[in-house]
């Protein structure tokens, strides 16, 4: 029998900050502002900094504009727990 559980909202949360950790150091690598991430993405710059920061619960239509902006897969900017 699959032991299958839900993940907790703390579990969830880290997978965010994680995520965003990751968009953080992709954007660095490739020496991209915020505002230019934004502005690829069609995206407020104030949110891309709530996405590094883990504070929000992004979409799949939005992973797939940044990794599609930064040159990756998306599977570069998500961690599975």
């Amino acid at each position: 029998m699959n032991k299958y559980r839900p993940l907790s909202k703390s579990e969830i949360r880290a997978c965010q900050k994680k995520m965003g950790f990751l968009l953080l150091k992709k954007r660095l690598q490739l020496g991209i502002s915020q505002e230019d991430l934004g502005l690829g993405c069609d995206l407020d710059q104030s949110y891309i900094g709530k996405i590094e920061r883990g504070e929000v619960n992004v979409t799949l239509e939005t992973l797939l504009k940044i990794a599609h902006y930064l040159k990756c897969r998306v599977s570069d900017l998500v961690l599975i727990p």
